[in-house]
């Protein structure tokens, strides 16, 4: 049933590395078979079908290629290829003086087991605009893995984690829980205009600790002109659970937020977004100078 065919499958197909024989205990091809069968005999109510892939594309929970350029450019647009994207400031916003910053966290569970499905995330964004227009940002991910045991298919979540962030970024500090980490490597992506950063960590069964780096902006705001515009962009990975996000942005008391894309609580010199990670986010902020 719906209720639990994702725990079924998560312990109904085995993964043993010294067997080279096809015939696995592989439960998804069975499953994939009769829906398939049941569609091919009307059996499936197809507005709710089509409601379904709707809602999984706009998750990122279903991706789509095609091998035809016009129509994958088409998929892109409408963000169900699972590609990273760095957006440009909306058209409603000063364009001539907008400082994007696009961020995404990418994770590679790379311990051969499937922790992930055992594994909850909260994400937070800090995001401080320093009085020079200098962007300082703190991004801290809290796990809890909720894994019973050792036992396979749960244990330890060890993953590769790529940071990606505005190109030239600086990390100065990452840790997970107290121990002090150290990039496997900082990369720039020109073609997207980004910065690659990546670490390995892992979480122990039962743990609940949290993966904190900071990281320095090459880019400034522009705080001299009578108004500018920050926009501040969440990709999503593919395939993840609708974590909480949480975004917040400090700034010097001679700027005031005049127009935001979306709703957020706004207090003296700093603002806040909190909402659900289901999908990509972005949060955009026109300041003018007092």
């Amino acid at each position: 049933t719906a209720d639990n065919l994702f725990e079924i499958v998560e312990y109904g197909s085995q993964i043993d590395l010294s067997d080279s024989s096809p015939q696995k205990n592989e439960i998804l091809v069975p499953i994939t078979e009769a829906l398939i069968s049941k569609l091919r005999e009307g059996q499936v109510k197809l507005n709710l079908l089509t409601k379904a892939l709707n809602q999984s594309l706009d998750q990122a929970q279903l991706i789509a290629y095609h091998n035809l350029p016009e129509i994958q450019t088409l998929l892109e647009s409408y963000n169900w290829s699972g590609t990273i994207k760095n957006p440009s400031c909306p058209p409603r916003f000063n364009q001539q003086n907008c400082t994007n910053q696009t961020f995404s966290l990418i994770e590679s569970n790379i311990g051969i087991n499937r922790s992930n499905y055992f594994l909850s995330r909260r994400l937070s964004h800090l995001i401080n605009i320093g009085d020079q227009g200098q962007l300082n940002h703190t991004l801290t991910d809290e796990y809890q893995n909720n894994a019973p045991s050792n036992s396979w298919p749960a244990g330890r979540y060890k993953t590769y984690t790529r940071i990606y962030a505005p190109l030239h970024s600086q990390p100065p500090r990452a840790t997970i829980g107290d121990k002090e980490l150290t990039p496997v490597s900082v990369t720039p992506d020109l073609d997207l205009g980004l910065q690659e950063i990546a670490y390995i960590y892992e979480i122990p069964a039962g743990a609940s600790l949290t993966f904190a780096v900071n990281i320095r902006s090459a880019q400034i705001l522009n705080t001299l002109e009578p108004q500018s515009t920050i926009a501040i962009n969440w990709e999503k990975q593919s395939g993840t659970s609708p974590d909480p996000l949480n975004i917040n942005i400090t700034y010097p008391d001679y700027l005031k937020p005049d127009q935001l894309n979306q709703s957020a609580a706004v207090q003296e010199k700093e603002l806040n977004l909190t909402t659900q990670f289901s999908r990509d986010q972005s949060l955009v902020v026109q300041f003018h100078n007092r």
